[in-house]
């Protein structure tokens, strides 16, 4: 486990995963209130009546990282502290204490379920073998049409905002040569509402179009764009 400044221990009445999808049905960020062992709790009494479907749910994201980790160590790919140190935590479920960092990681999994679960779905309906050409430099009128397929939250350095680490939102569109491409957001963007009825047809774009891979999915983003009209 990665050194820990805090050395408090944290009790919780329910496995902390459930408590963190708990909250982000009521749209609380679980990173705020996680560390809160009373609030937390108080909540997910208040919620008893739901907190057996977000308990299973918990087990389920349990068992898929536990398999995903696996997967990483066989294949030697276990390289990080916190694919290591997530196995190691996710061996005991039953456990009622952690540590902050422990907690840290266990917050973030409801997150990153949805967009491995989105991940696993894209692979399925696009082209997403590493690019054989890439442009340099790149240019800023390039044009694609693209097809809404899904979108998730995700808390990390952004693509096109440095180390920027809040929430966004990461829409996924297939263009018209079956490739995935990615456009994020900010969670609070005043145009949000417009967006989603924008993508419910498919987008003519023009911008800047790059080049990345996320766990093996290789897939365009748009840093820069604007919508064409039809």
């Amino acid at each position: 486990m990665l050194f820990d400044l805090d050395t408090n221990c944290y009790k919780y009445n329910y496995d902390p995963i459930a408590i963190a999808l708990l909250l982000h049905s009521h749209n609380i960020d679980p990173h705020r209130v996680i560390y809160d062992t009373e609030r937390a709790n108080v909540i997910a009494e208040e919620n008893k009546n739901s907190m057996f479907h977000y308990c299973e749910l918990a087990k389920e994201i349990r068992e898929f990282y536990k398999r995903k980790m696996m997967m990483y160590s066989l294949k030697g790919v276990l390289n990080t502290h916190f694919r290591r140190d997530l196995l190691e935590l996710l061996q005991h479920e039953d456990r009622k204490e952690y540590v902050s960092t422990e907690l840290r990681q266990l917050a973030s999994l409801p997150s990153m379920y949805n967009e491995d679960r989105t991940l696993l779905e894209i692979s399925t309906q696009c082209n997403t073998d590493p690019f054989t050409i890439v442009k340099v430099p790149r240019p800023t009128d390039t044009v694609a049409q693209l097809e809404f397929l899904g979108s998730h939250v995700k808390r990390s350095r952004r693509i096109s905002m440095g180390k920027n680490q809040k929430e966004y939102l990461c829409y996924w569109f297939i263009d018209e040569y079956s490739r995935a491409n990615l456009i994020e957001m900010d969670m609070d963007n005043p145009f949000s509402d417009i967006w989603i009825d924008l993508i419910q047809n498919t987008l003519t774009i023009q911008g800047t179009r790059t080049e990345h891979s996320r766990d093996q999915i290789h897939f365009h983003s748009w840093p820069t764009f604007k919508i064409l009209h039809k």
